[in-house]
């Protein structure tokens, strides 16, 4: 009988190769209650082996691995047992007190360490409201100073450059005569802050690079302006000078847009907008003046005085304190 199993395990293997005997879902049978399986292979006298034999042990070995063994074989399977766990036997009841307890127990220690979450609650409302009426409200615009010097704030667009249309050439921006010399010898003196009128782009990037190749110089964009409020209503967008961090002595900007500098006049030095003149020389004129006052302990007497010169501009009085400086330098 054993030969006849293995001369049926050789053919078949054989004919239908291991592939579709691995498959769990049709065991293959040989009779209703005969299938290939360790545990039905009859045990053999102990004999000494030969090589024939073990050859054909061999064979039924990997045949047997092969087939699933017969369901009906007794084997132990070790799978857990339902219930054994502790907190399996615990009612539904006690746990969910524990969990209970020490969602109170969270929040208590909550209250005692942060005080009332309704209060703090509202107070992060009203913060989050500001944050979204004033972007910059309460932060800082400008990183701390590595250096002490004071702080000039500089207009871009219309004052530094001037950028117009050509139906044929497109847009194309201008550099202001004398401003590579403007922001290069301010900037050993001053903290010069360049204050665009827009937000980040390629555009502005690429006019920022060309103001300042070296980069000397902080730039600012729109998002760093914020809206003047006046009796709860909004108004229009001003760069504001108290968000810079910096003592308000120190902090001179130079800007021709009205809605800008506004409630900062006495820190701010009102210029008439460029428009692409290549025979102005306003920039030298300023770098002149601004080299003479930087040592000044509160620049805001310098622009007071500055007001007060002859000339109905401010380019025109700073023409004339220029002109007077060079007299007295020669003499």
């Amino acid at each position: 009988m054993i030969n006849v199993h293995r001369t049926l395990s050789r053919c078949i293997g054989r004919s239908l190769g291991p592939k579709f005997l691995s498959v769990n879902k049709y065991p293959l049978k040989i009779s209703q209650n005969l299938y290939f399986s360790k545990t039905n292979v009859p045990k053999q006298q102990e004999t000494e082996p030969t090589n024939e034999t073990k050859k054909e042990t061999k064979t039924e070995s990997v045949i047997a691995d092969l087939i699933p063994e017969d369901p009906s074989s007794e084997r132990i399977i070790d799978a857990p047992i339902k219930g054994s766990s502790f907190y399996n036997n615990l009612p539904y009841y006690v746990l969910y007190t524990v969990v209970i307890a020490g969602v109170v127990y969270l929040v208590v220690e909550d209250y005692r360490q942060n005080g009332n979450p309704i209060t703090r609650s509202h107070k992060n409302f009203l913060e989050w409201l500001d944050e979204l009426k004033n972007p910059v409200s309460g932060k800082q615009i400008l990183p701390e100073q590595i250096e002490k010097k004071p702080t000039l704030v500089v207009a871009v667009e219309d004052f530094l450059v001037h950028s117009s249309f050509d139906p044929k050439a497109g847009w194309k921006t201008q550099k202001r005569p004398f401003a590579d010399i403007f922001v290069h010898r301010l900037s050993q003196y001053y903290e010069v802050v360049l204050f665009s009128d827009n937000y980040l782009g390629q555009s502005v990037a690429q006019i920022t690079e060309q103001l300042d190749p070296q980069g000397l110089t902080t730039k600012l964009f729109r998002d760093s302006t914020q809206y003047s409020f006046q009796n709860g209503v909004r108004g229009h967008m001003i760069k504001d000078l108290s968000k810079l961090g910096r003592s308000m002595e120190q902090v001179v900007m130079l800007e021709w847009f009205s809605d800008y500098y506004q409630g900062q006049e006495e820190n701010t030095i009102v210029c008439k907008p460029w428009r692409g003149d290549v025979s102005d020389q306003y920039l030298l004129h300023l770098t002149y003046l601004f080299e003479r006052v930087s040592t000044n302990k509160d620049l805001r007497s310098s622009v007071k005085a500055l007001r007060e010169l002859e000339g109905e501009t401010a380019e025109e009085k700073v023409k004339s304190w220029y002109e007077h400086a060079i007299l007295r330098k020669k003499k």
